[in-house]
């Protein structure tokens, strides 16, 4: 437990250090769900820490948190712009998906660029799944998610508190940040970030499917 902690410690610095507003929101959003999945009595004591951050984390990273959809800060021009240019070449790419990486996203993406700010990628995930395999590909994509969390929380309702129920917890929470944060930016544009997020799904759909066979013994 103590190795633990200090990782999370760690590990909790680096975040805060990448100044990523989109990575603060999915960390806060993740801890929200874990927190409301695990006793709802303790949701308070989350809006309280919450409350207690801006007297305890640097100005800096306060300042950098509360730019958050201030259109006036550079970074957010820049995002939106993007967004607004994918979201174009989705109108004539939904259903002819341009293929998946950098090289073919460049070859067409400049075309429909607005104020031609230039990008690798849609910084959107959702956006960058419709771009690269359509809307086929974003529905499938969609469907998998929702079987997932249809899947987790089966097993989440079959379970009294144990340490199972809180590692099924943990696999949705941690999820759910994920995607909240993939709102704001193409997750999957580093393939080492990608392949981190399609191993917890397969730890949490394995997971899962133990434990089912673990009832099925039992009964």
């Amino acid at each position: 437990k103590i190795v633990v902690f200090i990782a999370t410690i760690i590990m909790a610095a680096c975040l805060l250090l990448t100044y990523s507003r989109g990575c603060y929101l999915g960390l806060i959003f993740a801890a929200a769900i874990f927190i409301i999945l695990l006793n709802f009595k303790f949701i308070m004591l989350f809006i309280l820490g919450l409350i207690a951050l801006p007297f305890v984390l640097p100005k800096s990273i306060i300042n950098r948190f509360t730019s958050i959809g201030n259109m006036e800060d550079s970074s957010t021009q820049y995002r939106v712009s993007i967004w607004m240019g994918s979201i174009e070449l989705i109108k004539d790419y939904w259903n002819k998906p341009i293929g998946q990486g950098s090289i073919a996203f460049n070859k067409i993406y400049p075309l429909y660029a607005y104020n031609q700010v230039g990008a690798q990628h849609s910084h959107c995930l959702f956006l960058q799944v419709i771009i690269e395999t359509g809307l086929l590909g974003f529905v499938i994509f969609f469907m998998l998610l929702y079987r997932l969390y249809q899947y987790l929380f089966s097993g989440i309702k079959k379970l009294a508190y144990s340490n199972d129920r809180i590692y099924l917890i943990g696999f949705i929470s941690s999820i759910s940040g994920f995607l909240l944060q993939s709102i704001f930016d193409n997750t999957w544009h580093n393939l080492r970030v990608a392949i981190i997020f399609w191993i917890v799904i397969g730890l949490a759909s394995a997971f899962r499917k133990i434990l089912g066979k673990e009832d099925n013994d039992e009964n």
